[in-house]
């Protein structure tokens, strides 16, 4: 609830906050007009004043580099749930991120996998509310129109069986605006 600032229904004290934080011009102008908007809602109704704090976001500061779950395979659906939690048939799954770009609806990743799960990269990032673009098994909105998820093995480093050697294999990007945006600054 916007009018109660620092508590929500019964609950009195500072754990509960509402607040908006812009991060250029064009988000603080939404948010004040919306605000704007609403309250004269909430006046039509009799309702209090929005309490509700919009300022610039000048850090951020990300909670985590990594990310943990355990991942049970359902071969029926062919698809991996995540659970915060060890569950029976589970498997721990570890990745590990990182932000190369923001771009306007989208976030390009770079993720390392520590462990190799089914659907592992899929699961994870649906878990936390963010879908591969086009990945309609695993909660994407819509499909990409050829069918395929931007998902894209980049570069893939093992060891080899034999000869003990370092082998690193480098993809070019596939030919697609959205790949070619992920590159340019």
């Amino acid at each position: 609830d916007p009018t109660q600032k620092n508590r929500q229904g019964n609950d009195v004290g500072n754990n509960y906050r509402s607040a908006i934080f812009y991060t250029n011009d064009k988000q603080k102008n939404l948010a004040f007009s919306t605000k704007e908007q609403y309250q004269k809602l909430l006046n039509n109704k009799e309702y209090g004043q929005i309490k509700t704090e919009i300022s610039a976001l000048t850090k951020f500061y990300s909670a985590e580099k990594f990310h943990q779950d355990y991942l049970k395979r359902n071969p029926k659906q062919n698809k991996s749930y995540a659970n915060t939690k060890e569950v029976p048939e589970s498997k721990k799954a570890i990745l590990h991120y990182h932000v190369l770009k923001k771009m306007q609806r989208y976030v390009a990743l770079e993720i390392r996998l520590e462990t190799g799960r089914h659907h592992q990269i899929r699961a994870q990032l649906a878990s936390i509310n963010c879908p591969i673009k086009g990945d309609l098994k695993y909660g994407f909105d819509r499909s990409n129109k050829d069918g395929s998820i931007h998902l894209h093995a980049r570069k893939l480093s093992f060891i080899h069986p034999v000869k003990k050697q370092e082998i690193t294999i480098t993809a070019p990007l596939p030919q697609d605006i959205l790949w070619e945006n992920c590159i340019t600054k």
